[in-house]
């Protein structure tokens, strides 16, 4: 849905905006802010409103994260031995994590998020390359815009089935700026007894 001048213009309430740490929390359930995200879902009644900008950061914001770590990734399942204890497996994901982790303390929920994916992934296939493939499918999924609002938008359904999606762009935004300038130079003009009566209009 795309929110026009009217709609803006309307009596309908702006119940929650949010920007680009809220939807990769609400995407990635590593996040420090994931389970807070959630709440503040829970709580909207009314209309969600998210930026087309927001979300083209979102993307870009895990297709960066994930582009820095894949080769590593990819490296580690391409030699890993599937033959050893299920689990001896998991304590070399872990040395994994731990090496991400220490190489870059900032994305340490990120490097979770995907090594709980990678180690999902694992699980149910049969062979390395196998793994492999499966992970170049999850590079591409954080890398696309329908993949990533398509999993926000069922994630925030499930918890909270009266909000209504609001995308909005700022070209919008900014045609609504110009009604709201168009009435601000008119008041400009008039000559109030008391500056208090043109500030509260």
């Amino acid at each position: 849905m795309i929110i026009s001048p009217n709609a803006l213009s309307s009596h309908n309430t702006l119940n929650c905006s949010v920007d680009t740490n809220i939807l990769i929390a609400i995407y990635n359930e590593e996040d420090r802010l994931h389970q807070d995200a959630l709440k503040l879902i829970n709580h909207v009644n009314n209309n969600l409103y998210i930026g087309f900008a927001v979300l083209d950061e979102t993307v870009i914001t895990f297709g960066r994260k994930i582009r820095e770590i894949m080769g590593k990734i990819i490296s580690f399942y391409s030699k890993l031995n599937l033959k050893i204890p299920k689990e001896k497996i998991i304590d070399e994901e872990e040395k994994l994590l731990s090496q991400l982790n220490s190489e870059n303390p900032r994305n340490e929920n990120f490097h979770k998020f995907i090594i709980k994916k990678a180690r999902e992934i694992r699980g149910k296939c049969s062979s390395n390359m196998e793994i492999i493939r499966e992970l170049l499918r999850l590079h591409k999924e954080l890398n696309d815009a329908n993949h990533i609002l398509c999993v926000i938008t069922n994630r925030i359904l499930k918890i909270n089935n009266n909000i209504n999606f609001c995308l909005y762009t700022f070209e919008y935004i900014n045609s609504y700026k110009e009604k709201i300038k168009e009435i601000l130079d008119v008041i400009d003009d008039i000559k109030f007894k008391d500056d208090n009566d043109k500030k509260y209009l």
